[in-house]
C-alpha cells in the first residue's frame, strides 16, 4: 500500500508539474505576443539623432514628408549627412527618408542656435528620386544643381537675416492644434474630382500628409489618391485607376477658395517654384483682410 500511495503521490507530482509547464510556457508565450504587438504598434516618438536643427528644417520644407520612414509596422529615423559648410556657417545637408516625394534631398541652413534653425523659405532644398543602389554618401545632383541651389542661399555670402525664416527646433512633427475635419476633406476632395473628371460613382480613396502652418492659421496638406478602381470595376468596366497628388492649403475657418485652394502637383521632386505661386495665391503667412 506504501509504494501504491508514493507511486500516486507521484504521478500527481508529474500531473501538477505538467501543468505548471504549459501554464507557464502559456504566459511566456502570450507576454511576448503582447510585447511583439505593442512594438509593431508603438507610434514614431521622435528623431533620437544629434542634427535635430537641420531635422526640423527638412520637415517645415519638404512635401509629402512624416518625420520617419516606415520598413512595414516599423518606424525609423531619417538619415541626415552633412555635406558641406560655408565661412558664415551655412549647413547644406542631404535628408533621406525614402517616400516617392521628396525622397533625395540637399538642403541648406542659414544659420542655427539653441532653439531655433533659420533658412530661406521655398529654395532651400532640391530633390532628387530615391535610389536603393546608391550609397547616401554619394552625389546624386549634377554640380550645376548643386551651384544653382547655393547660388539662390547666398552660399560664402554674409549672412541676410532678413530673408530668413525660422522654426523652433524639435524632434517630432506634431499635428496642428486646429486639424482639418473629413468632411471639409471629402467635400474639396469630391469638388476637385467632379472638376477634374477623376470619377463618376467611385469612393474616392485619400490620405493626407500635414505639412505646415502659418503664422495665420491657415493649414496646408499634401493629399494624394485614387479616384477609380484599380481593378477596373468602377464607373464601366473599362475604367482604370486614376491618382491624384495634390496640395491643399484650408483658411483658419475651415473655408477654401476651389479655384485657389489646390494644386495639383506635376512633378514629385520640382515643385518649388509651383509651391511659391500657391502660397502668394492664398496670402500665406499675410494677415487676414
Amino acid at each position: 500500500m506504501k509504494i501504491a500511495w508514493i507511486i500516486l503521490k507521484g504521478g500527481n507530482n508529474l500531473k501538477k508539474g505538467f501543468v505548471f509547464g504549459i501554464a507557464f510556457s502559456a504566459i511566456i508565450l502570450l507576454a511576448f505576443i503582447v510585447f511583439f504587438i505593442t512594438f509593431l504598434l508603438t507610434p514614431y516618438k521622435g528623431y533620437e539623432g544629434e542634427k535635430k536643427a537641420l531635422y526640423t528644417e527638412a520637415i517645415f520644407s519638404l512635401l509629402g514628408n512624416r518625420g520617419y520612414y516606415s520598413n512595414g509596422e516599423q518606424f525609423y529615423d531619417p538619415e541626415i549627412i552633412i555635406i558641406e559648410e560655408d565661412d558664415y556657417g551655412r549647413i547644406m545637408f542631404s535628408y533621406v527618408e525614402n517616400n516617392d516625394i521628396s525622397s533625395y534631398n540637399y538642403l541648406i541652413a542659414q544659420k542655427l542656435d539653441d532653439h531655433y534653425v533659420y533658412f530661406y523659405p521655398d529654395y532651400n532644398f532640391i530633390s532628387s528620386e530615391y535610389d536603393a543602389q546608391i550609397d547616401s554618401e554619394q552625389a546624386v545632383f549634377t554640380p550645376d544643381e548643386i551651384y544653382d541651389l547655393k547660388t539662390v542661399n547666398d552660399w560664402n555670402l554674409p549672412l541676410d537675416e532678413s530673408k530668413m525664416i525660422h522654426f523652433e527646433i524639435t524632434d517630432l512633427k506634431e499635428m496642428p492644434k486646429s486639424i482639418v475635419s473629413n468632411d471639409i476633406f471629402e467635400t474639396l476632395l469630391n469638388a476637385l474630382a467632379q472638376k477634374s473628371n477623376y470619377l463618376g460613382d467611385d469612393t474616392l480613396y485619400r490620405y493626407s500628409e500635414y505639412f505646415l502652418t502659418d503664422d495665420y492659421g491657415r493649414t496646408m496638406y499634401y493629399v494624394y489618391g485614387v479616384g477609380r478602381d484599380a481593378l477596373g470595376e468602377g464607373v464601366s468596366p473599362d475604367s482604370v485607376a486614376q491618382y491624384f497628388y495634390t496640395v491643399i492649403i484650408i483658411q483658419p475657418d475651415g473655408s477654401y477658395d476651389l479655384d485657389n485652394s489646390i494644386m495639383e502637383l506635376s512633378s514629385f521632386q520640382e515643385y518649388q517654384n509651383e509651391l511659391y505661386t500657391f502660397k502668394t495665391l492664398n496670402e500665406w503667412n499675410q494677415p487676414s483682410n
